[in-house]
């Protein structure tokens, strides 16, 4: 395990690989990642990056205060709360504005049996695969508030984003 001992907003990335131009290879294998108040996992650019068998929770957000299945019960909220009401919980201490991965800029990316759960976001996939491809199978994503899988694109109008993905039984 590789982890913050409990979560709290303030926790920075656990892996964090900040710079535009890496030609770098990151792997990841039979790893926990856990308790990071940002992204449990942070790469801005890489030639690939591979997790396998990985787990990453609590990351962004720490699993309490928001059911992502039930209904509000007074004391928990759930997916029929107020907007007032997930507002405050945004601005407590129980999430903050990160989650399990964030992987940006990399010509290969896999992610495979992986269990990706509790997290604000979950796997957030941004302008991947160009040059290159993506595999993101076999994964347990759940619990997560905002995203389980999200494919995504930096410029937000369709010009850029993830290219040659496949996407395949996960759940």
């Amino acid at each position: 395990s590789i982890k913050y001992a409990s979560y709290s907003t303030s926790n920075g990335r656990i892996f964090d690989q900040p710079s535009t131009g890496s030609t770098s290879t990151y792997s990841f294998k039979n790893i926990k990642f856990a308790n990071s108040g940002d992204y449990a996992v942070y790469i801005r650019s890489a030639k690939e990056v591979r997790f396998v068998n990985c787990d990453l929770f609590n990351n962004g957000w720490n699993g309490t205060g928001l059911s992502t299945v039930l209904a509000d019960d007074g004391t928990t909220l759930g997916y029929d709360s107020t907007q007032a009401d997930l507002q405050a919980f945004y601005a407590g201490s129980n999430a903050s504005n990160g989650g399990a991965m964030r992987i940006r800029s990399t010509a290969i990316v896999n992610v495979v049996d992986c269990k990706i759960y509790n997290n604000l976001r979950g796997l957030r996939i941004q302008d991947c695969g160009v040059g290159g491809y993506g595999y993101i199978s076999r994964n347990q994503c759940y619990n997560n508030i905002e995203s389980g899988i999200y494919l995504a694109s930096g410029s937000y109008d369709a010009t850029n984003g993830c290219e040659n993905f496949t996407v395949y039984n996960n759940a």
